[in-house]
């Protein structure tokens, strides 16, 4: 059986990610630049479909839940000419989870727990983060195999902006 073509749009810049601040799973809307990002990504994904011969509709969408992804994922098909609702919410896609660094920047982390950066700088797969999950946990919940929680066609071709 072939393997399904999937297209992977990360979302567009937010306030957090230019200020260097620790986003994971806190909810935080794209900026003007992050909005002008989608826009030009829904272009490319028009260019790279037409050479593909393949029409926009004829894909499967689904996003993060977090609005950084949702807000990337309507633009990008306002982009394509789609309905802006007509994609999979699916919440395996979501970012890490930082737990409290959220909204910390990695600065403003060392300078409070630079033991737990250290121990993270050594084992980066396995470090969980206070109140967070482990780069492994985010594997275990996104791998494949593990049943989605929402009736999602893997089976087509896929476009999914997602909040990693």
């Amino acid at each position: 059986m072939p393997q399904p073509v999937i297209y992977y749009v990360r979302h567009g810049l937010t306030d957090w990610n230019a200020g260097g601040r620790l986003q994971g799973q806190h909810d935080t809307a794209l900026n003007a630049e992050g909005r002008a990002q989608a826009a030009y990504c829904g272009d490319l994904l028009c260019d790279l479909f037409a050479r593909a011969g393949r029409a926009p509709q004829s894909f499967a969408y689904v996003s993060s839940p977090l609005v950084r992804a949702t807000e990337t994922m309507d633009i990008v098909r306002a982009s394509l000419g789609l309905d802006l609702h007509g994609y999979f919410v699916e919440p395996r896609l979501a970012e890490i989870s930082f737990g409290d660094w959220e909204g910390l920047t990695y600065d403003e982390v060392l300078a409070c727990e630079p033991e737990v950066v250290a121990r993270r700088e050594r084992d980066k797969w396995d470090f969980l983060p206070p109140g967070g999950e482990s780069y492994v946990q985010v594997a275990a919940r996104s791998a494949p195999g593990t049943p989605p929680s929402s009736a999602i066609p893997w089976s087509p071709p896929t476009a999914a902006p997602a909040a990693r």
